[in-house]
């Protein structure tokens, strides 16, 4: 993607130099909207490419962290702590499957995904979730690992099927698996609390 340094007009690509100017070397601004993986220079999927998305951070935080701007303009000083920010936060949302799907809704829907208090009307998820908090109270500490096993299964069974989803035609059985797997999460979360309180 070609962008226009403010600083003196020159094009150049953000994918191969970031947002700073391979003619001066002045740190530009973030384009309004951009998206974390135009921005990290990585594919638009949910398969993220995990080596790529660590390499691509490293150098971009090599680029924009604010230390490298002490002697520069206020401006890019600014820029910069605005970069390392929102690189972080790119970083940490791709680096997440849960987190990643979210956003790629939202990308497509431009809407932010449902939430599970949202679905407190859908009464087949509410039995389906009451029965596995139900059966999180009868685990021991002799059988965590097998239904913690048994959770990390079904949660990577619904990550495969959004896998297979087009994110901007079939929004609501997205929504759905995305409210399963939150609320999973939540059941894995509740039972190591209780046993550590045991």
């Amino acid at each position: 993607m070609l962008i226009i340094c403010k600083n003196c007009s020159n094009k150049f690509n953000i994918s191969k130099y970031g947002f700073v100017c391979n003619s001066c070397n002045y740190l530009n601004p973030i384009i309004q909207d951009i998206d974390y993986f135009l921005y990290l220079a990585i594919p638009c999927s949910l398969e993220i490419n995990k080596p790529l998305l660590e390499t691509n951070y490293i150098t971009r935080m090599m680029i924009y962290h604010p230390d490298k701007y002490i002697n520069k303009t206020e401006e890019e000083q600014y820029f910069a702590m605005i970069h390392s920010s929102y690189l972080n936060t790119a970083y940490s949302t791709l680096n997440n499957e849960i987190d990643t799907i979210a956003y790629l809704y939202k990308m497509y829907n431009k809407e932010d995904i449902i939430t599970e208090e949202k679905l407190l009307y859908d009464n087949s998820l509410m039995i389906e979730f009451f029965d596995l908090y139900e059966q999180m109270h009868q685990v021991t500490i002799e059988n965590k690992k097998d239904f913690i096993d048994k959770l990390i299964n079904i949660k990577t069974e619904l990550i495969d099927k959004i896998k297979t989803l087009n994110f901007a035609k079939e929004a609501k059985e997205i929504q759905t698996f995305y409210i399963k797997i939150r609320y999973l999460n939540r059941v894995q979360e509740k039972l190591l609390e209780r046993l550590s309180s045991n």
